[in-house]
C-alpha cells in the first residue's frame, strides 16, 4: 500500500508545482486506479496505474511531438 501512495505523490507533486503556471492538469478515473496527467504545453498525456502489482506509466505523445 505504501508503494501506491508513493507513486501518486511522485506523480502529483510535479503537477502541483506546475499548477502555478498552469502547465499540468491531473485527473484520476472514477475508481482511482488510473491517474491521467496532461502537459498543457506539449499536449503529452500520461496514464499511470498498477500492472501485476507494479507501478506502470504509459505516455501518449501530444500532436507534433513524436517521442
Amino acid at each position: 500500500m505504501k508503494l501506491k501512495t508513493l507513486l501518486w505523490l511522485v506523480l502529483l507533486l510535479p503537477a502541483g508545482c506546475g499548477l502555478q503556471g498552469g502547465r499540468y492538469q491531473g485527473m484520476a478515473d472514477g475508481d482511482g486506479r488510473v491517474l491521467w496527467r496532461l502537459d498543457t504545453y506539449t499536449g503529452d498525456l500520461e496514464a499511470c496505474g498498477f500492472e501485476s502489482g507494479q507501478p506502470k506509466c504509459t505516455r501518449f505523445p501530444g500532436p507534433g511531438n513524436p517521442k
